[in-house]
């Protein structure tokens, strides 16, 4: 990686001044020294709160001092929330060390710029750095990013997605059969039953795999009387006993939690 670019004219308060815009790409980087008010943080990140202590930590500390933040940089326009982002320096990664630098009333800040083309494309980025490096995203937040990104791209493999994001395949596939289950609520309007499948843990959409494949008619019934199932939500052994009966269930062995336990008492 080549670092080029370094500060010319060097100001008394923290040995920054603003460079000549230039962009980096994926084989050089380049520091750009900008003033902070110039980055703009349209929030794009799944990170719910920021975490003060790492903020404080930082407060004090010379800009000149501070990791470069990435930025993205767009030569066309891109509408965003009915704003046109052309010509915007648009914050991808460094959200605690720019809001570091904007609480110490710091007057610039280090940069790298890359250009994108579309949102997509810088979304991405954003999400990938942010659990790869630095204060990264919880599992909260990375399960909030993926059920969004599945949402939209729809017509992707859990395998496609994970391979694209470069990420574990079975936090996709269990997104994704949420989506498919709850796309079935929504469909026939059932809102007893996306209420239900809300409160169903991400964990606990891997024994519903198969039946997600199944016909709308099939996961309607299912869930609709084995409920009671899904009310036992901190039993150790659930994922054992939601496995059984779906197995059961498409076997048409079984049509309801009940006949479910009385088989196991049997």
């Amino acid at each position: 990686i080549v670092i080029e670019n370094e500060t010319k004219d060097v100001s008394e308060e923290e040995g920054l001044s603003e460079t000549e815009l230039r962009f980096s790409d994926k084989d050089n980087k380049y520091l750009v020294v900008l003033k902070t008010e110039k980055v703009l943080n349209i929030k794009i990140n799944p990170r719910i709160n920021l975490n003060e202590k790492n903020i404080e930590d930082m407060l004090e500390v010379n800009s000149e001092d501070i990791v470069p933040i990435n930025l993205g940089y767009f030569e066309n326009d891109v509408i965003y929330n009915e704003m046109n982002l052309k010509g915007k320096m648009v914050l991808v990664d460094g959200e605690h060390r720019l809001e570091s630098r904007i609480r110490g009333e710091h007057e610039f800040i280090k940069t790298n710029i890359v250009k994108y083309n579309s949102m997509k494309e810088l979304k991405k980025d954003a999400f990938t750095m942010n659990i790869t490096h630095g204060m990264r995203l919880s599992g909260e937040e990375i399960q909030r990013r993926i059920y969004e990104i599945a949402s939209e791209e729809k017509e992707k493999t859990p395998r496609q997605l994970a391979k694209e994001y470069n990420m574990d395949r079975g936090a996709w596939e269990r997104i994704c059969v949420r989506i498919k289950l709850e796309d079935v609520a929504k469909k026939v309007n059932n809102t007893a039953l996306l209420a239900l499948l809300q409160r169903i843990p991400t964990t606990l959409m891997r024994p519903l795999t198969k039946l997600s494949q199944d016909s709308d008619i099939r996961i309607i019934n299912f869930f609709t009387n084995f409920e009671p199932l899904f009310n036992t939500i901190m039993r150790q052994d659930l994922m054992e006993r939601v496995k059984e009966c779906v197995n059961l269930y498409r076997e048409d062995k079984i049509a309801t939690y009940s006949e479910f336990l009385d088989l196991k008492e049997d």
